[in-house]
């Protein structure tokens, strides 16, 4: 099988190879400066919806329509019981729609392609069109009885798409489902890209790795508890979810810091989403019900 990544090398070249410019200044002018370029970031709930969603695992950004795609596992998050459904959510928190696609079961991560939408669902993924809302054809593997697909990312036209239990990646490629990774993962869950390279959040190692040549990876930060969502923040730092009800900010050397904890609340944070031309973090609580927005504030 082919290699369907292209090593990281511009990336860690960036982390450990960069040569410093040569600074003149004192050592209290350079402590000086080192304070004032640390930016704390914080986050400010500006709105939640009403308690109606019925376990929200993923949310997704219909540029198109400006609206939110979020998935409701409702009862038993892996069973194929067709109970699952797609909510339709604005920008301001209000529940357009609770129902807006049925037909599913344990619906999780999601991927738009044009009117196309393409959503994980345990043992399927399901290639529905939004414009009828019906589904047109689903996928699935004979690799695996229980792969447990859950979430999707998608690069150049193609779907990938992790699966937990099968400790793999997937992709569709051509209409067709095939194996694109199997290794060493542990229970991958959130996937993000950025250039060539492929981030997963693992929930049993609780760590966020990269997959930069087949068979290959490299640990990047550890300690995250249960790795679920996976998220942007600019162009070279992630914000990334613990199911428990965390949030971490992992900075461009993949330091973390914590961000919010609600565990206490018993609102955990699943598979998050950052609209930076928004400002806008939206967080599906799971168990707590609903969907949940926060503004970013940076202070130095």
């Amino acid at each position: 099988m082919k290699n369907f990544l292209i090593p990281l090398f511009s990336l860690l070249m960036l982390i450990g190879c960069k040569e410093q410019p040569h600074d003149n200044s004192s050592s209290a002018e350079k402590g000086k400066k080192t304070v004032q370029q640390q930016e704390e970031i914080q986050l400010e709930k500006i709105w939640e919806t009403d308690t109606v969603l019925k376990t929200a695992e993923s949310v997704l950004y219909d540029k198109a329509k400006h609206r939110l795609l979020v998935s409701n596992v409702n009862q038993n998050g892996w069973e194929m019981d067709g109970d699952g459904f797609i909510s339709e959510v604005d920008l301001q928190g209000n529940i357009k729609s609770l129902t807006l696609i049925e037909g599913i079961s344990s619906p999780k991560g999601m991927a738009l392609i044009g009117d196309t939408l393409y959503v994980a669902d345990s043992k399927e993924i399901a290639k529905i069109n939004l414009a009828t809302k019906e589904i047109i054809k689903r996928f699935s593997t004979e690799d695996m009885e229980e792969p447990q697909f859950n979430d999707i990312v998608e690069k150049n036209g193609t779907l990938y798409i992790s699966a937990c239990n099968a400790k793999s990646i997937y992709k569709i490629e051509n209409d067709s489902l095939q194996l694109a990774h199997k290794g060493s993962l542990s229970r991958p869950n959130g996937l993000f890209f950025r250039n060539d390279s492929l981030f997963v959040m693992n929930s049993k190692s609780e760590d966020l790795k990269v997959v930069f040549e087949e068979e290959k990876l490299k640990t990047l930060t550890k300690n995250l508890g249960v790795g679920d969502g996976i998220t942007a923040f600019n162009d070279k730092e992630f914000i990334v979810s613990d199911w428990h009800g965390r949030l971490f900010h992992i900075d461009k050397s993949f330091q973390k810091k914590l961000l919010l904890d609600t565990r206490e609340e018993n609102q955990n944070s699943a598979d998050i989403l950052y609209l930076e031309e928004k400002n806008l973090l939206l967080v599906p609580t799971f168990n707590g019900n609903t969907l949940a927005a926060y503004q970013i504030k940076t202070r130095h």
